[in-house]
């Protein structure tokens, strides 16, 4: 359950030299990027977290009519991600990460909680609630707003093992598998039905990400990243979707999205035109040039 939502659970930085060493840029230059990118506001959380298998800064900022999420390259400092929501309507607070903790074991019948990370689900900004009851684990996904149980999903425990390993060992035992390296950070997650932790390490000339057997300690799967990938400097949220806009002669902006792995890089524009139809316009996330422009999106 990695998620493009904060990350700050799990977390393991030996020291700031250390992450340094590794490569990665400050935490207040990763804000800096990201407040630049949507053109100002307030940082609310900032977080080291992992998107499609790069290390980055996840930042949460409130602007003066959205919440946005950006995932910063932690190496680059390039803008990889930027997620978009309405603010929530005045005096709507959001709950603490004990108060979901609660809800969740409410909503489940009791257990024990295993994390709790920020997260966003169906437009909407939640706490993520992992929970192991005494046959099933449990994802709750609570409204961060109001508390409202969004969604639930039932997972059997595994029946030759009646616990998890813990995260420390999970991280001892991917720094083993790819030969040492300072943890970034272990996060409990589900894939194709089995529970892993799935745990970030920075080597000297690499990163990994090892998903490890949550029951059994066994090593999975290891994804290998290069450090130092190069990347181009991304442009602007806003020069985007001007650009997409002078492609189809005006409108309205729906949604935008940097959609950092393709080649090139883009962002994808969603338009409303004048004539009520909607487009799709690809904008080159390096040069601003227009690559395609997709009627009905």
């Amino acid at each position: 359950m990695k998620r493009i939502a904060s990350l700050i659970f799990v977390i393991v930085l030996a020291a700031t030299s250390q992450a340094f060493a590794a490569g990665l840029i400050s935490k207040t230059t990763a804000e800096q990027d990201a407040l630049n990118a949507v053109g100002g506001g307030t940082v609310t959380l900032a977080a080291p977290d992992n998107y499609k298998h790069k290390t980055t800064w996840s930042v949460d900022i409130t602007g003066s009519a959205h919440d946005y999420e950006v995932q910063v390259d932690a190496h680059s400092g390039a803008i990889l991600l930027i997620l978009t929501q309405p603010l929530a309507p005045i005096g709507s607070a959001t709950i603490s990460k004990t108060q979901a903790e609660t809800d969740a074991l409410n909503a489940v019948g009791g257990g024990t909680v295993l994390q709790a990370v920020r997260d966003t689900y169906a437009g909407k900004q939640t706490w993520s609630v992992d929970v192991a009851g005494t046959a099933h684990e449990y994802e709750v996904q609570v409204d961060a707003h109001s508390g409202a149980i969004l969604k639930i999903i039932t997972q059997p425990l595994a029946p030759t093992a009646s616990g998890l390993i813990s995260k420390s060992q999970a991280e001892t035992d991917a720094q083993k598998a790819v030969g040492g390296g300072t943890i970034l950070q272990a996060v409990l997650e589900t894939d194709k039905g089995k529970k892993i932790w799935s745990v970030d390490v920075a080597g000297s000339a690499a990163e990994y990400e090892v998903h490890v057997d949550a029951h059994t300690g066994a090593i999975l799967l290891i994804i290998t990243q290069p450090l130092n990938k190069t990347a181009c400097k991304f442009i602007s949220k806003a020069t985007a979707n001007s650009d997409a806009l002078a492609a189809v002669g005006g409108g309205t902006v729906l949604r935008s999205v940097l959609e950092s792995q393709d080649n090139p890089p883009v962002w994808s524009v969603d338009v409303l035109l004048k004539s009520g139809s909607e487009d799709e316009v690809k904008v080159n996330a390096c040069t601003g040039s227009i690559v395609a422009i997709i009627p009905g999106g």
